[in-house]
């Protein structure tokens, strides 16, 4: 029976490299198309760590109201934005770094990091959270980004790995990545 099983392995994979080498290429074809698709359509949520009711495109009164504020630093340095520093109580998580826009009405947030230990632990998180990269970045040739469409009501997401941090943006208008957005 077993070498009846080793036969049959045998032929079918004589005929998918001789007879029809197309059926292997159409076979791959298909579920890479199908991961991809699925990733691209995966709904986004911040990663552990950041506040559960954050949201990108809420006021900066808003977003006051959400996090602790009797733990942040403020760096208002720029004319265009102002960074919320928020050390974090999760073990692997350092920092917390929220980006509001200044010039724009409301003063949104539009970007949100998470700073870890490592730029390991950063990509294992992100692959973790969003699931394997759907989109070819800056430097490279495959893959090294997560791009989120805009669902009905809400704003299109970016993401990637820099250094050691997860780098979450929002397409809000008016704001810092709004013009590179289809770079």
């Amino acid at each position: 029976m077993a070498g009846m099983t080793l036969n049959m392995r045998s032929n079918t994979s004589y005929m998918l490299r001789h007879k029809n080498p197309h059926i292997l290429s159409l076979l791959l074809l298909m579920l890479s198309l199908t991961v991809i698709a699925q990733d691209q359509d995966r709904p986004f949520a911040f990663p552990e760590g950041v506040p559960s009711k954050l949201q990108f495109g809420m006021s900066s009164l808003d977003f006051k109201k959400v996090v602790d504020m009797r733990a942040m630093k403020v760096d208002d340095t720029r004319s265009w934005r102002r960074v919320y520093f928020q050390p974090s109580d999760e073990p692997q998580i350092k920092t917390l770094l929220y980006y509001i826009a200044k010039d724009v009405e409301n003063q949104p947030l539009y970007e949100v990091i998470v700073q870890y230990d490592s730029r390991a632990l950063a990509s294992k998180k992100a692959v973790s959270y969003f699931g394997e990269p759907n989109y070819v970045g800056e430097d490279s040739e495959t893959p090294n980004e997560w791009r989120f469409k805009a669902a009905a009501g809400e704003l299109a997401k970016w993401v990637w790995v820099y250094k050691n941090q997860i780098v979450m943006v929002a397409r809000v208008p008016g704001c810092e990545w709004d013009e590179d957005w289809d770079q």
